[in-house]
């Protein structure tokens, strides 16, 4: 079996998004595979293995940056060079055409009109070369002493366990965090079976720049005041929603020493707004606005559509080139902001790209934004111009909030720290179908520490009859898909054990949800077991294991809420 295709030479802007004056953008040029035009010697598409590769996830990435900033520990980052030409490409050979500038002189001579040569590398562009260099790379990192925890679900992500370091790779980034004694060694034992830059101090990984302060825990109250534990039921003041001070707490200390980093995505979310005053012909300047919802409210309740107030929005049909006339649930008029511009025409057309480029920041950094992202996702197949309105108070709200940081900063030692996960939900938050939206917040907690981890805001399938159906079904989520899974990678990074496992706490502050979690029944409810059975019965059983602790949370203190 033999595949034919050719080489094509790109010259690019690398990092075109980045201020002009920053030294991550200049221009770069690289030969590629055209991996879209690979034939077999029938002259048919040729077929591939399939090999995948498999990118670690934001929440390993943030892990490593809450490691990096532990007592006695440090973190640096580098780059792999020309990473995918330093595995070989396997399987059936592949004969390409080089461009006519790259032919060697002799090859004129001898007449050559299209010859071809064999790819030795795993160029980029062939289909399988991203797979080929992850084997190489697994392999290498490996035989340096490190473990990979794919098993456990974090892809891309080592542990060293002699060194009790922390790696994640996402392509050709490395990110390392280790303990300063060990740091220089771990990557030189790296560097002598992979050929990467010189490793330097973290500065922008996965799209997101990351700001490193020190400071006070002091001066950090506004965050670490929103603890549940200072929100007590029964104190008049918390009641009120007056927490208590936090000289309260037995541990914490004000003078203490904390490391941090904030999360900068401003240069990316302008971008964004660029794109979308171009894309939507909407005229600027958006103004303020404080959040971004407008009022659902108004929104009729259920599958009604008020056809003598709804506004028409003709969508051309992709298929049949016919027009067809979607109708908003309710007059865009009423979503008209006096402090806003108003948007320009129907934006059905270029939504998916607005959205789906805020999307990616609204996971990595900017978790404000992720329910009104999520929810317009929902809605892109079936878009009005309530859509239109909603969209526009995202984009202005993203404009007006652009400075603003995630902060994540570690001021304990391992033994005081633990997982705190938040879980919450809205009712019948999507007034069109009536189904509620769960929200969930994963955060490295102690005394002196706030470092959030991951985030999740997601439309739930079922329709809850009643707040604590709905929060049953968050409540499942948040332990299945956030906190099991981070009970495997942080037990490894805080050396916790059967003997001394580690504390996920899940702050619930619907008090008859967590009374089922608790008991595994539902006398009130009767109704529940047959749509809910499931996910009560795996939350019962799961904190019957102690795998988890069950915390009353003040709703003032809930930070899911927010998703």
């Amino acid at each position: 079996v033999a595949h034919f295709s050719r080489i094509c030479q790109l010259l690019y802007e690398k990092g075109s998004e980045l201020k002009e004056t920053d030294a991550q953008r200049k221009m770069k040029g690289r030969a590629v595979l055209l991996g879209n035009q690979v034939f077999d010697a029938q002259f048919e598409w040729a077929e591939f293995q399939e090999l995948s590769s498999a990118p670690p996830s934001m929440e390993a990435a943030r892990a490593a940056d809450a490691l990096g900033l532990f007592p006695g520990y440090t973190q640096m980052q580098s780059d792999a060079i020309s990473a995918y030409t330093q595995a070989y490409l396997r399987g059936p050979t592949t004969w390409v055409v080089l461009p006519r500038e790259r032919w060697p002189p002799h090859w004129e001579k001898l007449g050559y009109s299209d010859p071809v040569v064999p790819l030795i590398l795993a160029l980029y562009g062939h289909p399988d070369a991203g797979g080929y260099w992850e084997e190489q790379c697994d392999t290498a990192v490996k035989a340096c002493g490190w473990t990979d925890l794919k098993d456990s679900g974090w892809r891309s992500t080592y542990w060293h366990p002699r060194e009790k370091a922390l790696l994640v790779i996402y392509v050709d980034d490395f990110n390392l965090s280790a303990p300063v004694k060990s740091h220089d060694r771990l990557w030189a034992d790296l560097m002598k079976r992979l050929n990467l830059e010189k490793p330097s101090a973290p500065d922008r990984f996965l799209g997101c720049y990351k700001r490193a302060f020190q400071c006070k825990a002091k001066d950090l109250e506004m965050i670490l005041k929103n603890k549940p534990e200072l929100y007590p039921r029964g104190k008049s003041k918390a009641e009120e929603g007056d927490p208590l001070p936090l000289s309260s707490l037995k541990e914490y200390r004000a003078d203490t020493s904390v490391r941090g980093y904030m999360y900068d995505m401003e240069e990316y979310l302008t971008k964004n707004v660029e794109r979308y005053l171009k894309d939507t012909g909407t005229k600027g300047p958006l103004k303020r606005v404080d959040t971004p919802f407008v009022d659902e409210a108004r929104e009729p309740m259920g599958c009604t559509v008020l056809d003598d107030e709804a506004e028409p929005l003709t969508v051309k049909g992709k298929s049949s080139g016919k027009s067809t006339t979607a109708k908003a649930a309710v007059p865009a008029s009423a979503y008209d902001d006096e402090q806003s511009s108003k948007p320009g025409p129907g934006f059905n057309t270029c939504a998916a790209g607005i959205l789906m480029q805020n999307m990616y920041s609204s996971r990595m950094a900017r978790n404000d934004t992720l329910r009104a992202v999520g929810h317009l996702s929902t809605h892109l197949t079936k878009w009005t111009r309530t859509e239109d309105a909603k969209l526009h108070r995202l984009m202005s709200y993203i404009n007006a909030s652009k400075g603003m940081r995630q902060v994540g900063f570690i001021g304990d030692t391992a033994d005081k720290l633990s997982l705190a996960l938040y879980a919450d939900s809205d009712l019948a938050g999507d007034r069109r179908d009536c189904k509620s939206t769960s929200g969930i917040f994963l955060v490295l907690v102690g005394p002196q520490t706030f470092y959030p981890l991951g985030a999740i805001s997601e439309k739930q399938t079922a329709t809850s009859h009643s707040s604590p159906e709905a929060e049953l079904v968050a409540l499942n989520q948040a332990i299945k898909d956030e906190g099991i899974p981070a009970l495997d990678l942080w037990s490894l990074i805080l050396g916790r054990n059967d003997s001394n496992p580690l504390v996920l706490t899940l702050y619930e502050n619907n008090q008859a949800a967590a009374q089922i979690v608790r008991t595994g029944k539902t006398p009130k409810l009767r109704h529940v077991k047959r749509v809910h059975g499931i996910s009560i019965s795996f939350l019962n059983d799961q904190y019957r294991k102690k795998l988890f602790t069950l915390s009353d949370c003040h709703p003032k203190a809930q930070a899911a809420d927010l998703f």
